[in-house]
């Protein structure tokens, strides 16, 4: 018995919508399983800070960081508009102040813009009108990523929070993810107590 012409086109794109399907589960599945890897590596490493080779832009009346508290270190490559992301300096401002006032943590952030050379004199304008309350580590040379290569390039990976020590204890941004700030108020408060 043969079937008709129409019945074997459907049995054909309903197979090839099912491999397309099955395709997609077993990438996806992939994709879980190496950003649980790149994760993992992460939160087993240090974060070198290599700030003596970098420019460093500051207010007069804002110190360094003596790395005596934890930190947010947030990474921006010369992929990514440095003065676009630079809006959100004022966002961090308010976020480290408030930790500050409402909750007794001090928390530090480092700032790393590696653009392009091109790029370099507009972010250096835009760094002099924002005028961030804290330090921001301008790496022409890339020297931040060089020195710390389990930072991989995508940019979900390039906001960490590290403990005193440049131990990386999160990934990823606590201002845009309410479950992150929690985790990290959880964690911050256990110590405490």
């Amino acid at each position: 018995m043969r079937l008709p012409h129409k019945a074997v086109t459907i049995m054909k794109s309903s197979y090839l919508f099912l491999l397309f399907c099955i395709l997609i589960n077993m990438l996806a599945c992939q994709s879980s399983d190496s950003n649980l890897e790149i994760a993992n590596k992460l939160l087993k490493s240090n974060i070198y800070l290599p700030i003596d080779s970098m420019e460093v832009f500051l207010q007069e009346n804002n110190p360094e960081s003596k790395n005596k508290n934890d930190k947010v270190i947030l990474y921006l490559d010369s992929t990514r508009c440095s003065s676009c992301e630079l809006r959100t300096l004022t966002e961090w401002q308010s976020f480290v102040q408030l930790l500050r006032q409402e909750e007794g943590i001090e928390l530090d952030i480092i700032w790393i813009l590696s653009p392009s050379k091109k790029d370099y004199d507009t972010l250096k304008s835009s760094l002099k009108t924002i005028k961030p309350s804290f330090p921001v580590y301008i790496d022409i040379d890339n020297n931040f990523i060089r020195k710390n290569p389990q930072i991989p390039s995508d940019h979900l990976y390039h906001t960490l929070i590290t403990n005193n020590d440049n131990h990386v204890i999160l990934i990823g941004n606590i201002i845009k993810n309410k479950r992150l700030l929690n985790l990290f108020l959880s964690e911050k408060n256990k110590k405490c107590s």
